[in-house]
């Protein structure tokens, strides 16, 4: 091989992947690449797009979308400056600086993929580069499994994949590059010409976890004991409504009601930007379908997992190796539908979470999805509370009959 780029064996001479010998005119190229190439039908080399399995912690994000990435974020104002030490502002530098943010600018998913991207195409414009993700995810929300295409294009024509279309030393050198919180995970050559990240799927499935106090936590003298590890990811609830225990059966109850075909206007955020005036488009049609809705305990943090409903009840767990029974218990709501609105699922989460509590009935969310009635669902909506943005994750994207030639094995992430 002339570009031995996996590693070259002084000794044999040979190159450590194909354990070929040097041939004049021979480029490298590992087995997996040569079998992708014959199942696409085109060379690797020559490949322009490709599609990324992304996941990050949305912790330290301003969502997905690069709109407004590197833009200036709204900072003190005198009179905060003046009470800020100066200890306080040097902290405050630090951590944003080990979060790779310049100070006072907005991060974004889409953003730091691109800037990585712009410097493997030979340090272009980072405007040149184009990153197309499946699903455009809120500040704060993490993602599992985030499908996007990443391609770049000059005043001429498309670009080559960089690396000559290895795509395996692609996603290398990328987490290499990318910053602590956001990782690829598998790449794949574009599994059809056609093929498009977000109007090709046929679902999505999101996960929404927290935790409420256990049923022994007051009595237990030291308070409710949340884990500290899944602050991030988890909406810790300390107290309940008028001091009430949760109760997951009737949380599943209003949950199943949501399964189906239904007009969900009621259970979302209002439209963004230039959404507002897109009359007539894909924002304004309020029909979706959850296929699927699942309600599981997760136990306590300091236990072991308790297993999924059966029979409408809860097992909760018993064997607790530390924290007692002031332990909070964790839930997780998972939900599965063809699309999903803006702020959708965080409202689901809500909505549940507050049935729970005996805030909300069943009867209210079926009416709530009459919009028809709208004076009656305004005064029901009016309860409806739309959950943080750290308890939720994108957890798996389904594309049907749609076949990827992935370069790394992988399990069913179902």
């Amino acid at each position: 091989c002339l570009q031995p780029t996996f590693g070259f064996c002084e000794t044999r001479k040979t190159c450590l992947i194909c354990t070929s010998l040097p041939q004049s005119g021979n480029n490298h190229r590992p087995p997996s690449l040569l079998a992708a190439e014959e199942d696409v039908g085109e060379s690797v080399e020559m490949a322009t797009t490709a599609v990324l399995k992304v996941s990050y912690d949305g912790s330290h994000f301003h969502g997905w979308s690069a709109a407004n990435h590197n833009s200036a974020t709204s900072e003190p104002n005198s009179q905060q400056m003046s009470d800020t030490t100066g200890s306080q502002s040097r902290r405050r530098r630090t951590r944003a600086l080990k979060r790779g943010v310049p100070i006072g600018r907005v991060r974004t998913v889409e953003g730091t993929l691109r800037t990585a991207l712009a410097k493997l195409y030979g340090d272009v414009d980072t405007n040149q580069v184009k990153v197309e993700g499946c699903s455009r995810t809120d500040r704060g929300v993490h993602a599992r499994c985030l499908m996007a295409t990443v391609s770049c294009e000059d005043e001429s024509e498309a670009k080559k994949l960089p690396l000559d279309g290895d795509l395996k030393k692609l996603v290398h050198v990328l987490n290499r590059m990318l910053p602590f919180d956001v990782r690829v995970m598998n790449g794949s050559l574009l599994p059809s010409p056609t093929f498009h990240p977000s109007l090709d799927v046929t679902a999505k499935t999101y996960r929404y976890s927290f935790a409420v106090p256990s049923s022994k936590s007051k009595s237990s003298g030291s308070g409710v004991l949340f884990d500290p590890l899944q602050a991030r990811h988890q909406w810790q609830i300390e107290h309940g409504t008028h001091g009430q225990t949760f109760n997951a059966e009737a949380a599943n109850d209003v949950l199943q009601a949501l399964v189906g075909t239904h007009n969900f206007v009621h259970l979302c955020g209002s439209y963004r930007g230039s959404e507002r005036k897109e009359k007539g488009s894909k924002h304004s049609n309020t029909i979706c379908t959850l296929q699927e809705a699942t309600l599981e305990c997760e136990g306590g943090w300091a236990s072991n997992p308790a297993p999924m409903i059966n029979d409408g009840s809860f097992e909760l767990p018993r064997n607790r190796c530390f924290g007692g029974d002031g332990a909070a218990v964790g839930y997780a709501i998972t939900v599965t539908g063809d699309r999903f609105l803006y702020k959708m699922c965080r409202y689901i989460a809500g909505i549940v979470i507050s049935a729970g509590y005996g805030g909300i009935t069943k009867q209210n969310v079926e009416m709530a999805l009459l919009p028809s009635n709208k004076d009656q669902s305004s005064a029901v909506t009016n309860k409806f509370q739309c959950a943080p943005p750290n308890g939720l994750m994108l957890w798996n994207v389904n594309y049907g009959t749609t076949q990827f030639n992935w370069v790394m094995e992988e399990e069913d992430t179902s």
